[in-house]
C-alpha cells in the first residue's frame, strides 16, 4: 500500500482550525487519531484532515467496544502528502462463544466441550435419575451467547439409592422431552443417559428419538436406559463477515450451510470488494441452507489499497501504542486547556496544537522485510526514520525476522516518521499453573459409578417406595409393609319439581293440580241444555215458536181457481174439481187472521205469498224450541315429579345427611401400602478438582493434593 506517511506528533483530536500554529507546507496534512470513534466519525475527521479513510477489518478486543475503530495503520499527528489512504481496523468487541448442551453428557465429556468454549466451569453434586457421573444441569441455557472466561456451574449426578435386587420395566420415553423422561425413569427406579443427539424434522427439539432398551424391557433397578435426543431441524449460526474480503466471506458463508447472495454498493469507507454488510444479523441462528445477502462495496477511487496482500493486522497501531508514542513525541505538542476544567465537557479529548513547520523533507521507505530487527532499524535510522516494533507468532516465518512494515517500501514519507515493524518471535517458555485435590465421597446403590472407587459396602432397609393406589382390598402390615386405611362416604338426596309437560324423562310422576285455565272460547249453541262447570258456562237461554201453515191449490167445476184446507169437497157453491197442488209455509212470525172462504171451513191467515201467487193460509199447528248459548275454556295443569340426585363424590367427611327422609348414604374403607427392602449401600469415593489458577512463570511440583499443569507460551 503506497502510503505517504507520518512525521511525528499528533494525538488525541487535531484543532485544524488554529492555521498559524499547526502550518504545514502545502499539500501535506496531519494524520487523526480515530481509535476510539465510529467509522462514520473517523470518516468526517479524515475528510476534515484530506485523509482517505479505508476499514480494512475487524477483530476481537477486549478493550475496545463493538463498531468502534481498534487500529489504524499511521500514527495519529504524522505529516502525510494530503489523499493519502489511512487503514483502520474495527472492533467486533470482546469474542463471544455458544454455550453448549451439556446436560446428560458424561462430566469429563462436558469439561473437555466448555473448556473448548472458553468458559470456567464449576461441578456440583447432587442425587439425579440422570446416569451417575453424568450431568444433570447447567447454569447457563444452551445457545447463549456469553464472553470467554463467563463462570458456567454444573450439577452432577451421584445417582440414587436405588435397589438392585428387584426388577423394574422400562418405560416408553419416545418423543418425551428429556426432563419429562427423568422424572419417568425415576418411578421406574432407573437411569437416563444421553448417548448422542441428532437433527430431526420431524421430532421437536430436547425430545427423545429412540431408546436402548425398548419400552416393556425388564430390568434391574439401577441399571441404565440409553436415549439419542432431537436437535431439532437443523439451524446454522450465522458468521460475521463485515469488513472481510468478498471472496472470503463467501466462502465462510457457504462452509457454514448459507446461500450467498452478492450486492454491490457504493461506499467511501469500506474498501473495494470488502463487505459492507450483511442482511442476517451475526450470531443469530437461521435454517439450514438459508439465503443471505452480503452488501460489497464498490470501493473509492481515491484510496491507495494496491499492495493490500502485504498488510498485516499486527501491524495496526493500538490505542496503548498511541499513547506510548504521543508521550515519546509530547515535547514537540503544545495542549491546549479549552474546556479542560468545565464538568460540561470532561468526554471532549484534548485538542492539540503543532508548531508550525516551514519545510517537510521526504525520504524514501527501505524494505526492511525478512531483515533481523537490528538490522531493520538500522536501514530505518539510515534514511532518518524512527522504529517501532511490535512482535508477533508465525511458524513459517523465520525467528527474529521482520514480518512486516506499516509503510510499503518505496514509499515517500516524511522524515523523522515512525514506522511500525512486525517482528516474528517463536521462542517458548514453561508457565505452570495449579488446582488444589481435595477427596470427596458418596453413596450409590451401584457398586460401580464412572469416576468413583468402591471402598466399602452397608447393609440398610431402603426407603419406603410410593404409596399404591387406594383399593378395597384389604392389605396385611408387615415390616416391609406399611399400611394405611380411610373410611370414606358418598349420599345422594331426592330432590323433587314440577312441570307444565305431563311427563319428564328420569322423573316419576307423583302428582297433578289445576293451575289455571285457558281463555273461554267463543259462543256456541244447542238446544239440548248443557250442564255448567269450571269448564263450562251458559251465556245466554232463548225459546221461540214455529208456526206453520198449508194451503191446497185447487180447481173448482167452474173453471175457475183457489185455495181451500182441504183438496177435494163442495161448499160455499164451489165443487173442488181437482187438487193441482200442496203448499207449506212455518214462520216464528203469526200470520194475521183474514176473512175467506174455504172449502174445509177453516179459518183463514194472510199476507204471505206462495209460488202460485196465493198469499192465503190456513194453521196446521205450532210448535215451541229453546236455544242455550255456552261457552267453554281447559284446565292448565302442574304435575309435580322426584327422582335421585347423582351420587357424591367419595369424601372421608362426615355426610350431611342420614338415610331415610329422603335420603340414602354409603360408606366404603379403602387401603393403600408401601413396601422397602433391605439393600446393600455402596460407598464410593473420588478426587475432586478446585479451579486452575492462572499461569505463572513459577514452577509448581504435582503431589496428592496438587494438580499441576504445564504450557509452552510464545515470548512476543
Amino acid at each position: 500500500v503506497a502510503f505517504f506517511v507520518l512525521l511525528m506528533t499528533g494525538v488525541i483530536s487535531f484543532n485544524t482550525k488554529k492555521a498559524g500554529a499547526n502550518y504545514l507546507p502545502e499539500g501535506y496534512t496531519r494524520v487523526p487519531n480515530v481509535i476510539n470513534m465510529t467509522n462514520q466519525d473517523a470518516q468526517s475527521s479524515c475528510e476534515t484532515n484530506k485523509i482517505v479513510l479505508q476499514v480494512y477489518g475487524k477483530e476481537y478486543s477486549d478493550n475496545v467496544e463493538s463498531d468502534l475503530v481498534m487500529g489504524q495503520q499511521l500514527y495519529g499527528g504524522s505529516i502525510v502528502e494530503e489523499n493519502t489512504t489511512l487503514l483502520v481496523l474495527m472492533s467486533a468487541g470482546q469474542k463471544q462463544n455458544i454455550v453448549p448442551d451439556v446436560i446428560g453428557l458424561m462430566e469429563e465429556d462436558a469439561i473437555d466441550l466448555l473448556e473448548k468454549v472458553d468458559l470456567i466451569y464449576k461441578s456440583v453434586y447432587i442425587e439425579s435419575s440422570i446416569k451417575p457421573g453424568a450431568v444433570c444441569t447447567q447454569s447457563i441455557k444452551a445457545g447463549e451467547l456469553v464472553d470467554a472466561g463467563t463462570d458456567i456451574e454444573i450439577e452432577v449426578s451421584k445417582g440414587m439409592n436405588y435397589d438392585t435386587s428387584v426388577d423394574t420395566v422400562v418405560p416408553e420415553l419416545k418423543n418425551t422431552m428429556f426432563d419429562d423422561a427423568k422424572e419417568i425413569v425415576k418411578e421406574s427406579a432407573l437411569y437416563i443417559f444421553k448417548s448422542g443427539s441428532e437433527y430431526n424434522d420431524s421430532v421437536p427439539k430436547g425430545a427423545i428419538i429412540s431408546q436402548s432398551p425398548e419400552a416393556g424391557t425388564t430390568l434391574k433397578q439401577g441399571e441404565v436406559v440409553e436415549v439419542i435426543i432431537s436437535l431439532g431441524v437443523e439451524t446454522i449460526l450465522v458468521p460475521d463477515v463485515q469488513y472481510t474480503s468478498v471472496k472470503d466471506a463467501e466462502k465462510v458463508l457457504k462452509d457454514a450451510g448459507l446461500t450467498v447472495q452478492i450486492e454491490y454498493q457504493d461506499s467511501d469507507v469500506v474498501m473495494k470488494d470488502y463487505v459492507i454488510s450483511q442482511s442476517i444479523e451475526p450470531n443469530s441462528f437461521v435454517n439450514k441452507n438459508s439465503t443471505i445477502t452480503i452488501y460489497v462495496s464498490n470501493g473509492n477511487e481515491k484510496a491507495d489499497i494496491s499492495n493490500i496482500d502485504t498488510v498485516l493486522t499486527d501491524s495496526f497501531i493500538t490505542q496503548e501504542q498511541q499513547a506510548k508514542y504521543d508521550q515519546e513525541t509530547q515535547s514537540s505538542q503544545t495542549i491546549t486547556a479549552d474546556n479542560k476544567n468545565d464538568s460540561k465537557n470532561d468526554d471532549k479529548k484534548d485538542e492539540i496544537s503543532y508548531k508550525p513547520v516551514e519545510e517537510v523533507k521526504m525520504v524514501t521507505m527501505p524494505s526492511v522485510i525478512g531483515k533481523t530487527e537490528k538490522d531493520a532499524l538500522s536501514a530505518l535510522t539510515n534514511q532518518g526514520l524512527n522504529g517501532s516494533v511490535t512482535y508477533s507468532h508465525n511458524e513459517t516465518g523465520t525467528n527474529g525476522a521482520v514480518l512486516s512494515q506499516n509503510i510499503a517500501s518505496g514509499s515517500k514519507v516524511a522524515k523523522g516518521s515512525y514506522v511500525v515493524l512486525t517482528v516474528c518471535n517463536n521462542d517458548k517458555k514453561t508457565q505452570y499453573r495449579k488446582r488444589n485435590i481435595t477427596e470427596e465421597k458418596t453413596t450409590s446403590s451401584s457398586s460401580q459409578l464412572d469416576g468413583w472407587t468402591l471402598y466399602d459396602t452397608s447393609t440398610s432397609w431402603s426407603d419406603y417406595g410410593s404409596w399404591s393406589e387406594w383399593s378395597t382390598a384389604a392389605v396385611s402390615q408387615s415390616d416391609s409393609t406399611k399400611v394405611e386405611s380411610k373410611t370414606e362416604y358418598r349420599y345422594r338426596k331426592e330432590e323433587t319439581t314440577s312441570s307444565s309437560n305431563s311427563s319428564m324423562s328420569g322423573w316419576t310422576l307423583t302428582g297433578q293440580t289445576v293451575t289455571s285455565y285457558t281463555a273461554w272460547s267463543g259462543n256456541q249453541t244447542t238446544t239440548t241444555k248443557p250442564t255448567e262447570s269450571d269448564t263450562l258456562k251458559i251465556t245466554n237461554t232463548s225459546t221461540k215458536t214455529t208456526y206453520n201453515y198449508f194451503h191446497y191449490d185447487n180447481k173448482y167445476t167452474d173453471g175457475t181457481n183457489g185455495i181451500d184446507s182441504v183438496a177435494s169437497g163442495s161448499g160455499n157453491g164451489k165443487t173442488i174439481k181437482e187438487n193441482k197442488a200442496y203448499h207449506t209455509y212455518s214462520t216464528t212470525s203469526p200470520l194475521s187472521k183474514v176473512s175467506m172462504s174455504d172449502i174445509g171451513g177453516k179459518q183463514g191467515y194472510g199476507n204471505h205469498t206462495c209460488s202460485f201467487n196465493w198469499n192465503y193460509w190456513f194453521l196446521s199447528g205450532s210448535s215451541s224450541t229453546t236455544t242455550y248459548t255456552y261457552q267453554t275454556r281447559s284446565p292448565i295443569y302442574t304435575y309435580y315429579y322426584k327422582r335421585w340426585t347423582d351420587w357424591s363424590a367419595w369424601s372421608t367427611n362426615t355426610p350431611p345427611v342420614t338415610n331415610g327422609n329422603g335420603a340414602e348414604v354409603e360408606q366404603r374403607v379403602l387401603y393403600r401400602y408401601a413396601t422397602r427392602s433391605q439393600i446393600t449401600t455402596y460407598h464410593h469415593k473420588r478426587n475432586v478438582y478446585g479451579e486452575w489458577s492462572e499461569w505463572s512463570d513459577t514452577a509448581y511440583s504435582p503431589s496428592d493434593t496438587l494438580d499441576v499443569e504445564t504450557r509452552e507460551e510464545y515470548i512476543y
